[in-house]
């Protein structure tokens, strides 16, 4: 984009925000279209789509399929202040802990089996959304094609065509390494254990936030890991002047931290403190292990940073896997273990040897053939339009009490409730009801949280989901008394 095109841009945006801010364009209005702006401010229609594209991330407009722009009913900011205040007054921990699992995590496993649920604990993509017939394709070609390859071993650090692939699209976000810095897992979660493996013993201590997701739990409580959590808040992002605290006080080993579009609560590490965390694990000689599973599913105009992008000297692990975008059932993750490489790939070895020959050739031929950038832009424009529509039904049903922040991307919406309600009451009502959520506890190393749930916005918003979100609010509603 050129400065003169940014600058009218970021110009019609400035405006158009005069105007909402001040309230001579109400919530809930519609805006006038692209076309009239166009002719109105003498702009090409690119100008003010990039405008309203601005205006949208920011959480003021909203785009409605087929219908045009609208402003944004305004949120409770109190509420949102509430949620920065419940997160200010956890507990500093005195001393780390060993995590315990919860047992509802068993029971979702068990449920996530069985058919007939709206299942909103699932974050992953739609079954629609996956590129099915491409794949049916490319796998026929690659059983055809590498027939001899897929019935030997691939190597341990994962087939060579892969790896060049992953080093191509990782260049997108300022990874400067080749595909000998590239190690091929089955999935994130195996990447993760490998890193945490290379650089922590048993009994020893590590850093992650307060909130993660329950696989990630259930690994550190496995390995024997002791932990301190550290919390993150919406806007200013995590602590890190009680992570330097930590870091003098206690030997710590590693520090795990999720940096884009958060599962639980969808908040992303701002860039800015990316750039720091890399500076103080540096300085400090601290493994991090980054994930950033779902770094592509974003709705902005570009990928958020990662905290590997500012890594000099290979303190940091990056993560990723393509189970979050592509294809769940393939299982193809992969790690970028710097410093840490030899033994990162020798834990490989040990663990699991390689990863299944098949789905990485199939995996390879589809990224090499150039089709991942246009299934990741179909991807990221259907979940943004399902969550807005699954917000307005939220705002319409659920109780006056309730509030969420807006993610820039992911899958999930991270929803609090009055304090007197137990999600765990709710998460069993709502089975009744066959509908399936997550209350919040599962996520907290403490068992904290209990006002809240996760809900996974990938189902395509239609009739049936609406009833059951509508179903959700009376049963939250009927907890209130």
């Amino acid at each position: 984009m050129s400065k003169e095109k940014e600058f009218l841009y970021q110009q019609l945006a400035d405006n158009l925000q005069q105007h909402i801010l001040q309230k001579n364009l109400l919530p809930g209005s519609k805006l006038p279209s692209v076309r009239t702006l166009s002719q109105q401010y003498q702009v090409s229609p690119s100008t003010v789509f990039s405008a309203y594209y601005y205006l949208e991330s920011l959480g003021l407009i909203e785009a409605k399929p087929k219908s045009g722009y609208y402003v944004r009913r305004k949120k409770d900011t109190a509420k949102i202040k509430a949620y920065q205040r419940l997160i200010a007054e956890e507990r500093i921990v005195d001393k780390p802990f060993k995590p315990t699992s919860s047992g509802i995590i068993e029971e979702l496993e068990v449920i996530n089996t069985q058919t007939g649920y709206i299942n909103f604990s699932q974050a992953v993509p739609p079954m629609q959304l996956l590129p099915t017939q491409r794949f049916k394709k490319t796998l026929a070609d690659a059983s055809k094609n590498y027939s001899d390859q897929l019935l030997r071993y691939p190597p341990s650090v994962g087939i060579e065509s892969l790896r060049q692939q992953i080093v191509l699209h990782a260049f997108q976000w300022g990874f400067g390494g080749d595909k000998d810095d590239v190690l091929i897992t089955a999935g994130c979660l195996e990447a993760l254990v490998l890193c945490l493996q290379a650089v922590v013993q048993r009994g020893d201590i590590i850093v992650t936030d307060t909130l993660t997701y329950f696989g990630i739990q259930q690994a550190i409580e496995h390995l024997g890991y002791q932990v301190i959590p550290i919390t993150s808040d919406p806007i200013q992002g995590l602590d890190l002047d009680y992570l330097t605290q930590v870091f003098k006080k206690f030997s710590v080993k590693a520090c795990l931290f999720v940096s884009n579009f958060h599962n639980p609560t969808g908040h992303s590490i701002p860039d800015h403190q990316k750039k720091q965390l890399a500076e103080i694990v540096n300085r400090w000689q601290i493994p991090l292990i980054e994930n950033d599973v779902y770094g592509d599913v974003y709705f902005g105009k570009q990928r958020p940073s990662t905290i590997k992008r500012y890594d000099q000297d290979g303190w940091v692990m990056y993560c990723n896997s393509f189970s979050k975008t592509v294809a769940p059932g393939y299982r193809v993750g992969y790690c970028l273990p710097g410093r840490f490489k030899a033994e990162v790939f020798r834990q490989k070895r040990i663990h699991s040897i390689t990863t299944s020959s098949i789905a990485q050739f199939v995996l390879s031929d589809f990224l090499q053939k150039g089709r991942y950038g246009y299934h990741l832009k179909k991807l990221r424009n259907y979940l943004h339009f399902n969550m807005i529509k699954y917000e307005e039904c939220i705002m319409d049903n659920f109780p006056a009490q309730t509030f969420f922040s807006t993610p820039q991307g992911g899958y999930v919406l991270w929803i609090g409730f009055d304090q007197s309600i137990d999600t765990y009451e709710l998460y069993q009502q709502s089975l009744v009801s066959n509908i399936v959520i997550i209350p919040g506890q599962v996520f907290s190393f403490s068992q904290t949280y209990k006002n809240f749930i996760r809900l996974s916005f990938a189902t395509p918003f239609d009739e049936q989901v609406a009833t059951a979100i509508q179903t959700l609010g009376k049963l939250a509603k009927n907890l209130t008394f």
